[in-house]
């Protein structure tokens, strides 16, 4: 599937309904290759749990599937670390690739609110990520500080209902 195919997909939509084969990586992650991943929590809209059933609530890009671990699952000691470009279509405007363009777009107010913040591991204390959040889309960054020239590691897309 395509980026573009990927985020046209309707939120809680079952993961079997999916026409891609995704493996397992945890709880509520999938991946589908290519840096591609989807998460399925495992209720409906109505918070109903349905046995064996998960439900799609985003598309993630991610630079490795140790990076999407420590995105979605706060898997911190996964992450390789790696580095590389975000595809066009998982970016604010297709071209917004560090920290700082993501920021200065924001800025604008062309695409929304945005919020910023930190997360930490509820079991030890240890920084997770910072994430920018708005506009459906929402941008992990491992450094604690402000660095503007910082490449998000992985970018999760929350599907339209």
């Amino acid at each position: 599937m395509t980026w573009d195919e990927l985020k046209a997909l309707k939120c809680w939509i079952p993961l079997c309904a999916v026409p891609t084969t995704c493996g397992v990586l945890g709880d509520v992650l999938f991946g589908l290759g290519d840096h591609m991943y989807l998460v399925a929590v495992g209720h409906n809209r109505n918070l109903e749990f349905v046995a064996g059933t998960s439900f799609v609530t985003q598309v993630v890009w991610a630079v490795s599937d140790g990076a999407a671990q420590r995105a979605v699952n706060g898997r911190i000691e996964m992450d390789d670390r790696l580095v590389m470009a975000a595809p066009t279509q998982m970016l604010l405007a297709g071209t917004a690739t560090t920290y700082g363009d993501i920021m200065r777009l924001f800025g604008t107010r062309r695409y929304g609110q945005v919020s910023e913040s930190a997360h930490y591991r509820w079991s030890d204390g240890e920084f997770i990520h910072r994430i920018i959040s708005g506009n459906s889309f929402c941008f992990y960054f491992r450094k604690r500080e402000d660095d503007g020239s910082e490449t998000p590691y992985a970018i999760a897309y929350r599907l339209p209902d």
